[in-house]
Parts: structure tokens; sequence; C-alpha cells
């Protein structure tokens, strides 16, 4: 990495100047404005905010550390109800006003026109099929039906777009002025959000828990490989309320940088910490159990290492770096070795697997001072694990036992060991500590990847391989079947964010199981209008207290006989199909009111919700089902609470959708496209699918192109890479905590500045 270069730079247009610091405040004062009625936080993140802008201006790079972790742990929705503008967009508006008032808002300081052009087309396409205006001066605050019907929808898919624009300019300046500093900050930034997202997951599978109770170490090595879950993975990311891809495709954009922090961290200690954010990433893609990561993950690192290699090659370096396609073809021989041994041989076949790869490195480190001592080591080590290996196949109760099967097993072993001994010769000239990380690398993704293959919940998932693709043809086509086909919308697509209503119009016998719902008034009174659906649970988070009697009261309106359910649960985001949850519930009968609201109430006790500490367990739910056959029920004035108490907030609905939140477990593909190129087809029409495809294509390439030796394009190549597999069969750039990321990788990477020259100037700290 070169080192920071100043460089003097050219006097600022005044009126230009000007005219940012006045759209900087501006910005400001509209992100700020929703806050003063936002539910719950609002004052809190207007301080938070004006803190958190005042603090940028002397610590410039802080937004590298803030907006990642803040994209995976800072989501309120559920609680607040704000789903379609929230205290993230409060951060990100922040982030970029600063950049307009601190005048580092600046494209002067890319001059690849190319580029520019290729970014605006692509922008000007999708900006062209965008009808919710209003939004960028009054952004959506309550409101009153479901987010996904609504035109301002769009905003919430765009916008991610629209930040990464932005935010490139900053991300421009700032690594102009001292690039190593600025490339720190962001390994830094993406490290701990990668953490703090495996706490995260930890806490959401109750592992968190045991490991705060200072349970015995089986309790929680049990607890951490268990594997054999029926919970999906969710994280707190309000999008996957309804099913979707976030968490994966967070996993998938922070995995490079780690990967970039490992082999070039400027310290010892931001290695080490990119090694446990790398653990940390790969354990929660491996709890995902999802295919389409699992493959994408292991494509990430694959093209993270080939383009290493390239770049290394374009910058003239030969065998004093890191051999990467070696240790690319390692790796992969690993994880087929890995998962035949753990598949084939259990944990004790597993463990020998890792040994054969500590014991190629130990050779080789005996083998600089004494080749012969080496040799032996290598050999006696191999002989000794691999009789290890052959004899846990043959003493395994749980598998076929056969010479085939268990030469198998030995071939793999012995052709990774093999490998990997060639592997630690070439690197005998790094130091221990890149050898050190090598190591850890080739027992832990492989390992990692044994475990989770040869695990009850992926083999299930992978008996259905057949026909969740054929699922997901059909939908495809029934996509395709929502759209208009004009030859306006063929050529510039149907228009960002219409995909759900669309959907629901085109097939509504395929939406009715995942209900509806919205506020709607009369004489001045707001209730609850909610149709049938058994997939729609539509509650507020509460606190709740163990094996207590609660009461539920509200007024009902039906044209018909009428079921209403209430559950009490432990819940986050999403439940599987066969998942147990921990919920009480209490059933509402009623004969039809006719145009009159009635009073009814129902009681149930909470029994074991809430009884675990909240580190231990999911928040506590307070939602609402209706059972009813065709019949909608309207609800107002609803109350829950045990004696004269009410835990509830907004039950009378005046606030809109306020303080509640709906979710849908099972019925996903009404809301989500599940491919990226057939979402981005289905917006932007074929012109929009070819700038897309373009723009993808060209950032994964600049580690190839001429003078481009920067290995953090490579981080950022790999990213891209690695989205465009997953979006085969998933489509997580339907959120924008994912799509920021992705465009600032792609928006960062074609307009990066000249590897030498360009415009600087020193920090005005040292941070």
């Amino acid at each position: 990495m070169p080192s920071d270069q100043t460089i003097k730079k050219p006097g600022p247009n005044p009126i230009l100047n000007i005219s940012g610091k006045l759209t900087g405040l501006a910005l400001l004062l509209l992100a700020l404005y929703p806050f003063l009625s936002f539910p719950l936080v609002g004052s809190l993140s207007i301080v938070v905010a004006l803190v958190y802008l005042v603090l940028l201006f002397f610590v410039p790079r802080l937004w590298l550390l803030v907006l990642p972790v803040a994209t995976v742990s800072l989501d309120l929705a559920t609680y607040t109800g704000r789903f379609l503008f929230n205290e993230l967009d409060l951060l990100m508006l922040t982030t970029i006003a600063f950049a307009l008032l601190s005048g580092r808002f600046d494209l002067r300081l890319s001059h690849r026109k190319g580029a520019l052009l290729l970014i605006a087309a692509y922008c000007a396409v999708v900006l062209a099929g965008f009808s919710a205006w209003g939004v960028f001066l009054f952004p959506p605050e309550s409101i009153t039906g479901n987010p996904y019907y609504l035109p301002e929808y769009g905003y919430k898919l765009i916008r991610g777009m629209l930040w990464a624009l932005l935010l490139t300019p900053l991300w421009l300046n700032v690594f102009r002025r001292a690039r190593d500093r600025s490339v720190n900050w962001l390994v830094t930034g993406f490290c701990t959000a990668a953490l703090v997202l495996g706490v995260i997951v930890l806490w959401e599978r109750g592992t968190l828990g045991v490991l705060l109770s200072w349970s015995a170490w089986y309790h929680v090595v049990n607890s951490l490989l268990d594997l054999a879950s029926a919970y999906r993975t969710t994280g707190i990311f309000s999008d996957m309320h309804t099913g979707g891809e976030v968490i994966d495709g967070i996993v998938l954009l922070l995995l490079p940088v780690t990967l970039y922090g490992i082999f070039h961290g400027s310290r010892g200690v931001l290695k080490i910490y990119a090694l446990v954010a790398f653990c940390a990433l790969a354990y929660c893609a491996t709890v995902g159990f999802t295919r389409a990561t699992y493959v994408s993950f292991f494509v990430g690192c694959v093209a993270y290492a080939v383009l290493s290699m390239v770049c290394r090659w374009r910058a003239g370096i030969r065998q004093s770096g890191f051999p990467s396609l070696l240790i690319s073809v390692t790796l992969m021989l690993g994880i087929l070795a890995a998962w035949l041994s753990f598949s084939r041989g259990g944990s004790y076949a597993l463990a020998a697997f890792a040994g054969l790869a500590v014991f190629a490195l130990v050779g080789g480190w005996l083998a600089q001072r004494y080749r012969a001592l080496g040799v032996i080591c290598w050999l006696l080590a191999g002989c000794l694990l691999l009789s290890v290996t052959i004899s846990a196949h043959f003493d395994s109760r749980w598998v076929d036992r056969s010479a085939g099967h268990a030469l198998t097993i030995g071939l793999a072993q012995l052709l990774f060991y093999v490998l990997a001994i060639v592997l630690f010769v070439r690197l005998r000239t790094q130091p221990y500590f890149n050898q050190f990380l090598a190591v850890v690398l080739l027992v832990m993704l492989p390992g990692v990847f044994a475990v989770a293959l040869g695990g009850y919940k992926f083999n299930e998932r992978m008996d259905t391989v057949s026909s969740d693709l054929d699922s997901r043809l059909s939908h495809w086509q029934n996509v395709v079947d929502a759209g208009s086909s004009s030859w306006r919308a063929r050529l510039l697509g149907n228009g960002i964010g219409t995909f759900p209503a669309d959907y629901a119009y085109r097939f509504p016998e395929k939406v009715s199981a995942v209900g509806s719902f919205s506020i709607e008034s009369e004489g001045g009174n707001a209730y609850l209008r909610l149709g049938p659906g058994e997939d729609l649970a539509f509650g507020q988070r509460i606190p709740v207290q163990p094996d207590t009697k609660y009461t539920v009261q509200l007024r009902v309106r039906a044209s018909e006989k009428a079921r209403l359910a209430v559950f009490i649960c432990e819940r986050n985001l999403i439940f599987a199909s066969n998942f147990r949850a921990n919920c009480h519930a209490s059933s509402l009968r009623f004969e039809g009111t006719g145009e009159h609201f009635t009073t009814v109430s129902t009681t149930l006790g909470s029994a074991s919700v809430g009884k675990r500490s909240r580190l231990s367990r999911w928040p506590t739910t307070l939602y609402l089902k209706n059972f009813s056959r065709g019949t909608i029920v309207e609800l107002d004035d609803v109350t829950f609470g045990s004696g004269n108490e009410n835990l509830l907030t907004n039950g009378e609905f005046t606030g809109g959708l306020d303080h509640w939140f709906f979710y849908n477990d099972f019925a996903h593909l009404p809301w989500h496209i599940k491919n990226i190129y057939v979402q981005s087809w289905y917006d932007n029409g074929w012109i929009g699918l070819g700038l897309f495809v373009l723009l993808g294509v060209t950032a994964a390439l600049v580690p190839c192109l001429p003078q481009n030796t920067l290995p953090l394009y490579v981080a950022f190549s790999a990213g891209v890479i690695a989205i465009a597999v997953f979006g085969l069969f998933g489509s997580p750039l339907d959120s924008a905590r994912v799509s920021w990321i992705f465009y600032l990788y792609v928006f960062a990477s074609l307009l990066r500045p000249a590897k030498n020259g360009g415009v600087g100037q020193p920090d005005e700290t040292q941070l």
C-alpha cells in the first residue's frame, strides 16, 4: 500500500462551496424533522445524530466505523413501527450532510469520465422508474397501510443506491488525503460489524445466554455447534420479517474486507481482529442453513485469492507474497476432505484432518533448519493421523462401513496433506504470524463447512433442492407475468418497488395467505382493518412477566361469525415450519356485529414466556391473527395488561401503525423476487439490467486492469462477485442495509483514484 500522500489542492469554487453548505444544512434539517414525532427514541435520536455530526468534524473517518456497525445492530423498526424511514436513514443522511458542510463532497477527485457516465446512466434509469419524489422533501413517517403496497416502498429500495452514490465522494476524499489511515478505519469498521453480527447471532440462537451463565464447557459447545436446529437466523434485520436474504448479503459483503484485514492488515493486532471477524462471519453463514450462502461464501474466498494473485502479478510481485492459487486449491480440497472425514468418520476423523494441517506447518518450521527432522515429522504425523481417520470410520455406528469409503477418506486427506506441506514450504519466507493465519484458515473454514454440510438441517435442505428449484422457476414466471407488457416497461422496467403491489393485483389467490391490514377512519375514529390470512401476525413488542394472567380487551366489528387469536410469544423475526416456539394463545369467537363495534375480552397466562433473562431469549411480543374464513375483522381500543395496567401503546390506532409491526413466517414469495437479475429487469427493464450487469462486471474486473495494484479493490471486487453468485437465487439488494455496501464497492471501484497523484491535503486529525 502506498504511503499517505500530500498534494496541493486547487482552490474551491466559492459558489459551489456555499451551495454545498446550504444543501448540507437543508438535508440535515429534513433528516431530523421526522424524529420530532418518532416513537420511543425520537429525542434521543436527534441528540445522537447531532453529537455524531460534531464528532465527524474532528474525526472525519468515524463514519467508516459507525455506519457498518449501525447497519447490523441498529434496527428498531419492530419496536417503533417505522419501517420506511428510521434511525439508519438519520445516520446516513447526517454523514452525507457532513460531507457537504465540510467541503468533502467533491466529485472532482475522480477523473474517470467513462465510469461517471456509466454510473450516471444506470442511476438515471433507476430514478426514471421512481414515482414517490415527495419523500425526499417529506420523509415517510407514520403510515396507515401495508408499506409494501405504497409508492413510498420504492424509496426503501432506492435509498441504498443513493446513499452509496453520495458517500462515494466522501470516501474518495478521505482516501486521497490519507490512504493507509482510511483503509485501516474501513477494515476496523467492517470487522467490528462482523463481530457485532456474530454476537447478535449467538444471542438469537440462545448461545450467548449459555456463555454468560458460565455453564459447563460441554453445554457451551453443544449450543455453539447445534446444527440440527430448524431455526434460520435473521439477526435483528426488520427487513426479514417477510423472509429474505438480508443477513446473507451482509455476511458476503463483509467477508472480503475481513480477508483483506487478515492478509494486509497494517499491524498484527488488526490481523488477529480480522481473523476473529472472519470466524464470526463463517459461523453466521453456517448457522443460516442457506445453500446459496454456503456456495457464495466459498466463491467469495476463492475470488479474493485469485484476484489477489492477479493483482500481485500486475505489480510484478512473484515469490515474496502469498501463493494465492495454491491456497485456493488447498482450501477447496480441504473442504472436500473435511466433509468426507466428518460425514464418514465423525468428529475423530475431523480432528485428524485438522491435525494434518497443523503438522504440515510444524514440519515446515522444522524443515527450515533440519530438513531430515521435518520430513520425519511429516511422515510420522501423516501415518498416525491417517490411521486415526481409518479407525474412526470403521468404529463408527452411524455410517456404512466399507473399505471403499475408508480408501476415499484416506486419499482425500492424503492429497490435502501433501498440498498443505507444499503450501507451507512455499510460505517459508513469510513471517511466522502469516503462516499461523494460513493454518487457521485451512483448519477452520473446511471444518466449519464440514460440520454444516454433514448436519441434519443441511441434509434436510438438500432433499428439497429439486422442489425448491421448481418453485423458484414457477415464481420467476409469475414475476414476469405480473409486470406490464408494454415496450416502455420492457426497456425501462415497471418501476422500483412496484413488484409486491403488482404481484398482489395479478395473483390475488397466491397472496391470500399473507393477509391484509390497514388503518381506516370513520367519523374521526381510527381503527384497524384486519383481513383473513393465517400467515399474518400483527403485533407489538411489550414487556411480559412469566406466570402472570393477562387480560386482552378490544372492540371488534365483523359482518359474519369470526375468530380472532391472541398470542403472547418470545419471537424474533420469523419462525420455521418445524420450530417449536415459546407461545401461549387464546381465541376470541364472536358472531357478526353488523355496523357496530362490540367489546370482547379474553384471559391468557404467560406461563414461561419472558421467564429467562433478555440475553437468553427473544423479545416478548403480543400479536393478533385473523383465523376467520373470508371475514374481515375490524379492531379498536385494544388493551393488554394485568390488573388496571395497559402495556400496549397506540391501541386505538390514532398514530397509524406506530409501535405495531407485522410478520409473515412462511409465505415469502409475494414480497421478494428471489433473483437480483430478474429483480433488476423487473424494476429497470432490459436497459437497466444491461447497465447493472456492466457495472458489476467492470467492478469485478478492476484488479485485472493495468496499473491496478491496490489490494483493497480486490476485496471490493470479491464482494461484488459473491453477491453476483448469491443473487442467482436470492434478492438481498431489496434491503438498503445490503445495497449501500454493494453499491459503495461498485462506485468506489469504478471511480478509484489513480495509483499516484491526485487531490489531497493533510488530515485535520491524526486519528
